[in-house]
């Protein structure tokens, strides 16, 4: 199969699982994902100049928001640029499990196997509603794992007093991947601090480890480079630091965790259980996972270096998501890259002359765990009339006010700011969990002394607000296992 061929094949197998998989998609009536779209108001909001963090607060790496933004492009109030963003990003996601497979199987099988891997990730409980911070680093863990197992195997087949260290091209692209990743979310890069430790351990000398480490980080800092500029020019180094770094790890770290003063046993305790239940809940794929690291432990005749290096790769990923102490669905999601080594461990070969039904069938399979297992399906069947975001929109789009503004009050981005195609002018243009700061109170002051033409609240807004605001449309919305009430309120 040609680089063309592949990429194209890639394309397809990305598209197939996707359309299903995120609520990004054409097939499901939006992406009405808090988290999700509060990147898009960021990364819009950023490409309309202003700049995040200085102007608008959320809490995740600038990279992130660029793609949003450029998502933002395609489309300012659907997710079609989010889903064409989701889909190319998955393309990378196939050729990078394509690589893995073909480093110990046949191409035909690789070929075969990778939709059902990628399908197995993706319809997962951990893939959440599409779009999230972990989907968008899992191409960067993807390639760096098939790096560090293309590495390993080649040092098996050299003498042990002939084996050398990464190559420093290779060093340097990992660096490059964990220097993105860290832009975007940094809890994950517990994955590439594993990598570089194997690296390290690689070094036969100091000169070697000292090289290997500089190389690294010559790497990682490039990513950043466009952004100390960017925030240097705007005067904003420090509101990235506080928004960004400071609130993620002294602020958010302790959400839902248990108490700071727990013993080591008590965090090895409480981080067993999060594993106990990742387990539970993402049954496949830890399955898969589960299955390729005891394959690797177990392998005869393989160095030790390669037997325990997955497993560290792993623990280093879950430590780092979860040492804060904080568990929420999506966050597990980049545990999932170790599917492949489950497939990695099958043998078995397709002959030439059976490799179309055999793709069919592939892709059917694929389909079928897409379509079935992915936990959104349920809301590819809720119509536009069984959601308050069309009905909002549509009022504050029919409310004669040309170019109105919105504050989003007592949840997260709704996504009204999307549907309505509106620019926030409130940095707190949604409500955040702070215990250092009572942003509830600050969006009271803000809309009772600068003023916004609409609110969007939920569950209730203070009475305050009443002199100057009328509720104008209420909506009780069930979606699943969850019912809200929202409420939209005007400017009198």
């Amino acid at each position: 199969m040609s680089r063309k061929t592949l990429c194209l094949y890639a394309a397809a197998v990305s598209f197939l699982v996707l359309v299903f998989c995120t609520r990004s998609s054409f097939l499901y009536p939006m992406n009405n994902w808090d988290d999700a779209n509060s990147y898009f108001t960021m990364g819009k909001s950023l490409f309309a100049g202003k700049v995040i963090y200085r102007d608008l607060f959320d809490q995740k790496g600038p990279w992130l928001y660029f793609l949003y933004g450029l998502a933002s492009l395609v489309s300012r109030d659907t997710f079609a640029g989010v889903f064409l963003l989701e889909w190319i990003l998955g393309i990378f996601d196939v050729l990078a499990i394509c690589r893995i497979l073909t480093l110990r199987l046949e191409k035909n099988t690789a070929l075969l196997l990778s939709p059902i891997v990628l399908a197995v990730m993706f319809a997962s409980r951990s893939f959440y509603w599409g779009g999230s911070a972990e989907e968008i680093c899992m191409p960067a863990i993807l390639w760096g794992l098939f790096l560090v197992l293309r590495y390993l195997f080649a040092r098996e087949q050299q003498a042990k007093e002939e084996r050398a260290p990464m190559d420093r091209r290779d060093i340097f692209l990992i660096g490059l991947l964990a220097g993105f990743v860290a832009c975007v979310k940094f809890t994950v890069l517990g994955f590439f601090i594993g990598v570089a430790l194997l690296i390290l351990f690689t070094g036969k000398n100091l000169k070697q480890i000292i090289t290997a480490g500089l190389t690294f980080l010559c790497g990682m800092v490039l990513p950043a480079l466009p952004w100390l500029l960017y925030f240097g020019a705007h005067h904003a180094l420090k509101d990235w630091y506080n928004a960004y770094i400071y609130t993620n790890v002294f602020v958010y770290s302790t959400f839902g965790a248990a108490d700071k003063g727990e013993s080591l046993f008590e965090k090895i305790y409480h981080l067993g259980k999060i594993l106990y239940w990742q387990i539970r809940v993402n049954w496949l794929y830890f399955f898969f996972a589960g299955l390729g690291l005891l394959a690797f432990l177990v392998r005869k005749g393989s160095a030790l270096l390669t037997r325990i290096a997955p497993l560290l790769l792993f623990v280093c990923t879950f430590v780092g998501i979860y040492i804060g102490g904080a568990e929420i669905p999506y966050y597990s999601l980049p545990l999932a890259a170790f599917t492949v080594l489950g497939f990695l461990s099958l043998r078995f070969s397709v002959p030439e002359k059976r490799m179309r039904p055999a793709l069919i069938a592939a892709l059917a399979l694929t389909l079928l765990i897409g379509s079935f297992l992915s936990p959104n399906r349920y809301f590819r069947y809720m119509t536009e009339q069984e959601l308050f975001l069309p009905r909002f929109a549509k009022e504050i789009k029919e409310g004669g006010i040309e170019n109105p503004t919105l504050l989003n009050y007592h949840c997260l981005d709704c996504g009204l700011y999307t549907m309505a195609d509106i620019d926030p002018t409130c940095y707190w243009f949604q409500s955040q969990t702070l215990p250092t700061i009572d942003v509830l109170k600050e969006q009271e002051t803000f809309a009772l002394t600068e003023g916004v033409d609409y609110i969007v609240a939920r569950h209730f807004y203070p009475s305050s607000l009443k002199e100057q605001y009328e509720e104008i449309d209420r909506f009780h919305q069930m979606m699943g296992e969850m019912e809200y009430d929202y409420f939209l309120l005007k400017r009198r």
